[in-house]
């Protein structure tokens, strides 16, 4: 996977955010009819009708098709994390890429005062893989 791939999963969950939200505003297509009941007093009746019409539709399965692209690309990176064997290079790859750390936070939460302690841990899986 690269680095820029990894670099995109919290703009991913963003955007995820974003297209559910989006998707909850959708207007829906309202209509009234009337109608009467088939016995007397045959009294008339309004009754509101709402669906999505065709545009809406098809705008919502848009949508949602991009919405589980970005799902997939969110688990892919995930799941790459995950199979990261070395404990510490996990560390630094899911505080960077999944919660948006800085170097020299994570650096200084594994114990090390200099910043690039936890950029050469990454860099070295990159150059090995």
């Amino acid at each position: 996977m690269e680095r820029a791939e990894l670099d995109q999963y919290r703009d991913l969950c963003r955007e995820i955010k974003y297209l559910e939200e989006k998707i909850k505003k959708m207007p829906k297509e309202v209509s009234i009819v009337k109608g009467s009941s088939p016995y007397f007093p045959y009294l008339e009746r309004r009754s509101r009708v709402e669906g999505p019409g065709r545009e809406e539709k098809a705008l919502r399965k848009v949508l949602y098709a991009r919405r589980a692209r970005c799902l997939e690309m969110k688990h892919r990176i995930y799941h790459f994390i995950d199979t990261i064997e070395d404990s510490r290079t996990r560390l630094v790859f899911e505080l960077r890429y999944i919660d948006g750390w800085s170097w020299q936070k994570i650096s200084m939460y594994m114990g090390s005062l200099h910043e690039s302690y936890a950029r050469k841990i990454h860099d070295r899986f990159f150059e090995k893989n």
